[in-house]
């Protein structure tokens, strides 16, 4: 099975291609960056081999129109043997997390300097570890590769150590 990602949404449907080896019963559900069911797109319908695609209208499964942001679909894929595939593109793709070894916090100048190997969702918290968060400074936007500051952090308050993590989709 083969299946392409949903990224950066814009007011538009959103059709989501993958094609299928043999026949099966399909399932479609769209998650958003916090891997949260967002929508059901598609409830076991049977399908048959070659290129299909379903269609998101950006709405959530309460109708609502979601927020302009990352979205990725899953693909679950049921022969009539039983044999089963699943597209879960945060299982291949990213959705690792990595320590931020190098990063730098200024209490100064209120920023947040570090560098990515390669371009990343980011999702940055400061809160006390194994505690409570008190903020969530980047929440999963996207960045390039290289180095990267961040100028929002609150100047002259008193932070704790950050636990800083970048996550690559």
């Amino acid at each position: 099975m083969r299946a392409g990602q949903v990224s950066d949404r814009t007011p538009e449907n959103v059709t989501l291609a993958y094609s299928l080896s043999n026949p099966a019963t399909v399932t479609v559900r769209v998650f958003d960056a916090d891997l949260e069911l967002v929508r059901v797109v598609a409830d076991q319908v049977r399908q048959s081999a070659g290129s299909q695609n379903a269609t998101w209208d950006g709405r959530d499964l309460e109708g609502r129109t979601v927020p302009n942001g990352a979205y990725v679909f899953t693909v679950e894929a049921r022969g009539a043997s039983g044999g089963e595939a699943v597209y879960d593109p945060v299982t291949f793709s990213g959705g690792e997390p990595f320590d931020l070894g190098k990063a730098q916090v200024s209490r100064e100048t209120g920023t947040l300097t570090y560098r990515l190997s390669q371009p990343s969702r980011v999702l940055v918290r400061i809160g006390v570890p194994g505690s409570s968060l008190l903020r969530t400074l980047v929440d999963w936007e996207p960045r390039v590769a290289g180095e990267i500051t961040e100028y929002r952090m609150a100047i002259g308050r008193s932070l704790p150590a950050a636990s800083t993590r970048s996550f690559s989709l």
